[in-house]
């Protein structure tokens, strides 16, 4: 079994931070991102991997269109068969993600396997991100989607646009890996300490009696191995996220559907801190990737999520 918290992989964390100024594609605040703004980004993208090797190419589809009929896309890259599933903003005032994901696939277009120092990780899996779920709310910057829905309640009655789209793709995509992708409130701390609680993971339960299964095992894993990258770049600061089982949510239904799901929650940021909160979820989620290609999560004792401390319990509709 590895060490908690992995302190072999500070040099890795060091070239994915020295990455992200290079890499990011959107310089403003995130939560100036609209889904003109998403679909110009994309269209770079594509434009600049064209000429790419075709695992490095950006593939766009059209999944369909809001209720105010902005664009809902997925984007996606390499060719193996170990499927990976990122989607944010299905929250609309939720954009952090948004930010960061669109940073990592640019790092793919530009630096290919290289990004992982040369492993063949678009050889062996295929990245697919949703990158704005919820347009509408995006526009609005509101939780809920246009019709005032929250679309992470709907994950069973689907009476909305962007549940049917969300839980459609999953079932063609058959995803092996999930990343539900959100903000959390500023204010979230870690308990027992009063710190901003900057990152919190869940692996969320399949039922109330959170039960094991292999899927939920791997998601745990891999929940602890990104609260471990907030643990080295910024001790004291990372989290459980506090909630139980929830049945109409999405992160219980993908996982339910056999794919390892993790939530990953972007919260606030401590004054006089260098760096940022973006930087630290851009270094999470590629040290996840890298993970998930090498297997190396698979050497975590899993037991161990359950004794990460929790956020700070208060009032939240998630």
């Amino acid at each position: 079994m590895r060490e908690f918290p992995f302190q072999e992989l500070a040099p890795q964390d060091k070239k994915f931070r020295d990455l992200y100024p290079k890499y990011r594609v959107w310089q403003e605040r995130s939560e100036l991102l609209r889904e003109a703004d998403v679909a110009k980004l994309a269209n770079d993208l594509l434009s600049d991997s064209a000429g790419k090797a075709v695992p490095q190419r950006v593939r766009q589809q059209v999944l369909g269109q809001s209720l105010e009929g902005r664009t809902i896309r997925m984007l996606s890259m390499g060719n193996g068969e170990r499927r990976i599933f990122m989607w944010t903003q299905m929250h609309g005032d939720e954009s952090t993600h948004t930010s960061v994901v669109l940073a990592v696939l640019n790092t793919l277009v530009e630096l290919g396997n290289q990004a992982f120092d040369g492993a063949n990780f678009l050889g062996d899996c295929s990245l697919h991100v949703i990158p704005m779920l919820n347009p509408d709310g995006a526009e609005r910057q509101t939780r809920e989607n246009a019709q005032g829905i929250d679309v992470n309640r709907d994950a069973v009655e689907l009476n909305t646009r962007e549940g049917r789209i969300l839980h459609d793709t999953v079932l063609k995509l058959k995803p092996h890996f999930g990343f539900n992708l959100h903000n959390q409130r500023a204010d979230k701390t870690v308990t027992g300490t009063g710190k901003i609680a900057v990152l919190s993971v869940l692996a969320p339960p399949l039922d109330y009696d959170d039960s094991d299964s292999p899927s939920v095992i791997r998601a745990r894993q891999l929940a602890i191995e990104m609260f471990a990258v907030g643990e080295r770049l910024l001790p004291g600061h990372s989290t459980r996220y506090e909630a139980g089982y929830m049945p109409t949510a999405f992160g219980e239904w993908v996982q339910a559907q056999g794919a390892s799901t993790m939530l990953l929650e972007a919260g606030g940021w401590p004054e006089g801190q260098e760096n940022g909160r973006d930087e630290l979820h851009y270094v999470t989620l590629m040290n996840a990737l890298r993970s998930i290609h090498q297997q190396a999560f698979a050497e975590i004792d899993s037991t161990r999520y359950a004794k990460l401390p929790l956020n700070k319990i208060v009032p939240s509709k998630k």
